[in-house]
């Protein structure tokens, strides 16, 4: 076991991940964490709840265990103040997200450190775009069908990527079923557009495998979106 962190530890960790949510495009997480650093920092109600955490800060992205689990109560429908306040569920941030962030925590500590003894599981099917590239080029030089396996699979979405559509910058390619599109940039020449590789069989393990057919599991991934 390792030993507790410091606060002025755990409020770099938030920062870190601040920065990378502003960066990728989520700037109401990113002044969220920013305000968790500054209350853990001040010994305040996140500081206290997190205090007797003792994971990787470089590897666990405790931020994301915490976030995740805040934003899986507004999905679930557990904490109706926060909802009205996320663009995810239908609401908008106004002045009195910081107040009503800190009593979602306050009213939901045991489900929240449930989050926090699990690893995020993102499932960013947007990799699927780099993927494609790669595969096409596979599957067009050896002629051969395909067989996939994936490590830390999680939900195994990113073993489905022959199904989705692609927009790489100006070039088009449709898989077998494209009820997802994934827009992505790409430099360069174009992929082998022309190819519709075969997949010959999907397998995929996880240390803790998410089943899609479970509803609550789908709310549990969709929070950490």
């Amino acid at each position: 076991m390792q030993k507790k962190h410091s606060p002025g530890a755990l409020a770099a960790a938030f920062r870190r991940q601040a920065g990378y949510c502003a960066e990728l495009g989520s700037p109401l997480w990113s002044e969220a964490m920013k305000k968790v650093a500054a209350d853990i920092e001040a010994g305040g109600i996140f500081a206290r709840f997190l205090a007797d955490w003792d994971g990787d800060l470089e590897r666990g992205i405790l931020p994301l265990r915490l976030f995740g689990g805040l934003h899986f109560l507004a999905l679930r429908g557990q904490a109706p103040a926060l909802a009205a306040r996320l663009p995810s569920t239908g609401g908008r941030p106004d002045s009195e997200f910081w107040p009503v962030l800190c009593r979602t925590l306050a009213e939901n500590e045991p489900l929240l450190r449930r989050f926090l003894d699990h690893p995020p599981q993102t499932n960013e099917v947007g990799r699927s775009a780099i993927f494609l590239g790669g595969f096409l080029e596979i599957a067009a030089r050896s002629g051969l069908p395909l067989s996939l396996h994936e490590i830390g699979a999680s939900a195994g979405l990113n073993l489905c990527w022959d199904r989705f559509a692609f927009h790489l910058g100006p070039h088009r390619w449709a898989g077998s079923d494209s009820g997802l599109t994934l827009t992505a940039e790409w430099r360069g020449p174009a992929p082998r557009l022309d190819v519709q590789p075969v997949i010959a069989g999907r397998q995929a393990c996880d240390r803790r495998p998410v089943d899609l057919a479970d509803p609550e599991a789908r709310l549990h991934l969709q929070g950490y979106v």
